[in-house]
């Protein structure tokens, strides 16, 4: 059988321009011709049903535009086709071809569905927009109709965007701006009642799982910059190995790495290959093949660092690094709240002690000034005197005492005269290391009223040296001191023995080294947050002791 037997019937464009008969003659032979001679004429014959097929011959090219329309038409990404108002696909490009069939059947019935509103429109020119949810995917169908000069509906032209990765990054904005207003809620409701300690061990925890859930990394480790050190201290790690932690660090140019370079210069940093970027320092990950870093930022200026790392090549997108910039802003306002909170805390002690200081002051002068007068008028009177004299030295003590207090308001220490000696304590040797002389030498007094054995550092090179050499029931340190840092005692203190109970004292809002978090994990016994007081001291000494 031949194609004259089956007598296909075909549409041919030739243009205004005569057409070459013999070309024609030639297709008659072979085909029933029908000849049309623009677009529009084409466009109504297709609608109209009946051929097997559409030729345009060279001269209608140049006249009706139709190579240089289809050849951008088939560049375009997005997928693009022609629908007949009874939702026959009359032509598509190949961003819609590479389509499933399923979804390709959808689109063409969201136009037919948008032909009878697009037939009503008069002649007005407007579109239709459908939503596609296949699977996991999501497509949004922009319906346009193509009328001829009549105003009449002939064909659909139809956009299809594929909107899966914007809806999903949407979402995903979402999450992490839902995750990043609870890590600023410190722990949620009640959260006001929680220790400084536990916000910080919430903190630690919401990180974790942003991180895991949120941008779906498995290896990072934060890092918080002292600003006198210029030091990058880890203060929460997930998936490296804990001797990261020991990898000293700092915000530098060059020749601290990827992480001091970020800590010095505040702009984010996208490694792609570990292997050719000389920047690159390891951190403790085996094998790390790409990293990201990007800073903890309060407005200009840099608390820190976030730094993630990879097993794969090119593992982290410029999305990427823009999720990890958002969400380390939520960690940074969350460190700095809690600096914000631990110094609110301070200073409404320090208010009370000064007012209390100013309520007694006036008072005290009365007394002393009274009794002053009342022994003048009682010369002679020996034993009337010898009272008065009791109740002046009474308010000189008042008064020393209130001194201590405006001097060292942080403590919250009120040494306890005439303690006998306590079972728990007497005896036991005690080591306080603090770089503030009051505090330490009013922790040293009153551990030494109730009978313990108190040496006492000024700094964290004293207090090591002091562990090296001698044998402590108990340790106390500060957690910022000059040369060491308190989770640095404390692991000079394990070092010795694990035996040994360490409790660290802070009086700030946060630890910037995150000395407590990490002691936490290897056996802290206790924190205590300036001011407090005897009974705190002495509850938390006795603990320690007594395991």
């Amino acid at each position: 059988m031949t194609l004259k037997d089956l007598r296909l019937k075909l549409l041919v464009l030739t243009g205004e321009a005569p057409a070459d008969s013999r070309v024609l003659e030639a297709l008659s032979e072979a085909f029933d011709v029908e000849r049309v001679c623009d677009l529009a004429s084409a466009h109504e014959a297709l609608a109209a049903g009946g051929y097997d097929g559409l030729l345009s011959l060279p001269t209608a090219l140049p006249r009706c535009g139709i190579e240089p329309a289809e050849t951008l038409l088939e560049a375009v990404g997005e997928g693009i086709c022609a629908v007949s108002p009874e939702g026959q696909l009359l032509w598509a490009n190949p961003g819609l071809r590479r389509y499933s069939r399923t979804v390709l059947q959808r689109v063409l019935d969201c136009c037919r569905t948008s032909a009878g509103e697009l037939a009503d429109a008069n002649g007005q020119a407007q579109t239709a927009r459908h939503t596609l949810v296949q699977g996991d995917a999501v497509y949004e169908v922009v319906c346009t109709p193509v009328r001829d000069e009549a105003g009449t509906l002939v064909e659909i032209a139809a956009v299809v965007i594929d909107e899966t990765a914007s809806r999903r990054f949407q979402r995903k904005l979402q999450s992490l701006n839902e995750s990043g207003a609870e890590l600023l809620r410190l722990g949620g409701a009640g959260s006001e009642a929680l220790s400084l300690a536990d916000h910080l061990d919430f903190l630690e925890r919401a990180v974790q799982r942003c991180a895991r859930d949120l941008l779906h990394y498995d290896h990072f480790a934060l890092y918080a910059l002292d600003e006198r050190t210029r030091r990058l201290e880890a203060i929460a790690t997930m998936g490296l190995p804990e001797k990261v932690r020991d990898i000293e660090i700092t915000a530098a140019e060059t020749g601290q790495g990827i992480t001091g370079h970020v800590g010095a210069t505040g702009q984010s940093y996208l490694c792609p290959d570990t292997q050719i970027d000389t920047r690159y320092r390891p951190l403790g990950l085996p094998d790390a093949r790409s990293s990201l870093c990007v800073p903890l930022r309060l407005q200009d200026k840099v608390i820190g660092v976030w730094s993630f790392e990879s097993h794969r090549v090119n593992n982290f997108s410029q999305e990427d690094r823009q999720f990890a910039e958002l969400l380390g802003h939520y960690v940074a306002l969350a460190l700095n709240m809690l600096r914000l909170l631990g110094l609110q805390r301070r200073c409404a002690a320090d208010e009370i002690t000064e007012t209390v200081n100013a309520g007694l002051a006036g008072p005290l002068n009365d007394i002393h000034a009274e009794v002053t007068v009342l022994m003048d008028e009682f010369i002679g009177d020996g034993p009337m005197r010898e009272h008065l004299q009791r109740v002046l030295d009474r308010t000189s003590q008042i008064r020393d005492l209130t001194k201590h207090l405006v001097e060292a308001p942080v403590t919250g220490l009120m040494p306890r005269q005439g303690a006998d000696a306590d079972p728990v304590l007497a005896g036991r040797r005690v080591l306080v290391a603090d770089d503030e002389e009051i505090i330490r030498q009013t922790i040293q007094d009153v551990l030494q009223r109730y009978g313990a054995v108190v040496d006492i550092a000024a700094d964290g090179v004293e207090a090591e040296r002091l562990i090296g050499e001698r044998q402590y029931d108990l340790v106390l340190s500060d957690i910022k001191m000059p040369h060491r840092t308190g989770y640095e005692v404390f692991a000079a203190a394990k070092a010795k023995s694990d035996a040994i109970p360490v409790i660290l004292i802070t009086g700030f809002g946060y630890d910037p080294n995150h000395s407590i978090v990490r002691a936490n994990r290897e056996g802290l016994s206790a924190v205590l947050f300036k001011p407090f007081k005897v009974d705190q001291l002495l509850d938390e000494v006795r603990s320690a002791i007594v395991g």
